[in-house]
């Protein structure tokens, strides 16, 4: 499982006019258009695949298998049907990104795949196929996501004018 919590910290620009809001309930909306933003879609954000690129592990490991074991268990598992060759993308681990609790002051957003784990750039072999790591995603996703919520709440202030 992997988790990742999003707080207002480094928001303190908008923080004075909002603080004249009663009971803070701004705080939850502007929290789940980040997460939105974050979360993403096909296109954009965790959901986001890395354009698929032929890399092989004897290209960046220069080896196929690091050991007789591995390579045992790798062809076992293709005659079990396992796994199978070539590797089809089912698009399980984009579409497991999720809001999980959405409180007054934090979002937090999981991933229950396993698979997750094992990729996202968590391995030289996912770097070299262009896969950044999940925190290196949502760092890049951030600027956009505060900007699109920050709109939002404008958006939302100037309706209960």
């Amino acid at each position: 499982m992997f988790e990742i919590k999003i707080n207002t910290a480094s928001i303190d620009r908008v923080m004075s006019r909002l603080k004249k809001i009663p009971n803070g309930s701004w705080m939850p909306r502007f929290l789940l258009d980040i997460a939105g933003v974050v979360i993403g879609s096909t296109s954009s954000g965790l959901k986001r695949y890395a354009t698929w690129r032929k890399i092989t592990r004897k290209q960046v490991y220069g080896k196929s298998f690091f050991s007789t074991a591995q390579q045992k268990a790798f062809f076992a598992k293709m005659k079990s049907g396992e796994i199978s060759i070539p590797y089809h993308r089912t698009g399980k681990q984009g579409a497991a990104w999720h809001i999980s609790k959405a409180g007054q002051s934090v979002v937090t957003v999981t991933n229950n795949e396993e698979s997750v784990i094992r990729t996202r750039g968590q391995t030289k072999l996912h770097k070299a196929m262009g896969w950044l790591d999940t925190k290196a995603q949502v760092n890049s996703d951030l600027p956009t996501a505060k900007q699109k919520a920050i709109r939002g709440l404008l958006d939302w202030l100037k309706s209960l004018s």
